[in-house]
């Protein structure tokens, strides 16, 4: 599966090298969260909501990897 990178704008598709462990991610000031691990969701997901700190809430869906509907905004909210 492709990576991403959430930042407080947004969410795209992460185009550099990924991270081998967290402590190389802290040092390029990134979290590294590995959403295939039982440890974060306890079973494997293909479609994941993210809400980022502007008040936009994205839909990844991994069953679509390669059209347009693989990121894409779910909800946004103003405030």
């Amino acid at each position: 599966y492709p990576a991403i990178v959430v930042t407080h704008k947004g969410i795209k598709h992460y185009e550099g090298k990924v991270p081998d462990n967290k402590r190389e991610a802290k040092m390029m000031d990134m979290e590294l969260v590995d959403v295939t691990l039982g440890e974060v969701f306890g079973d494997e997901k293909t479609l994941i909501f993210i809400q980022t700190l502007n008040g936009k809430e994205y839909k990844i869906d991994y069953s679509k990897v390669g059209t347009p509907l693989f990121v894409k905004i779910h909800q946004d909210s103003t405030f």
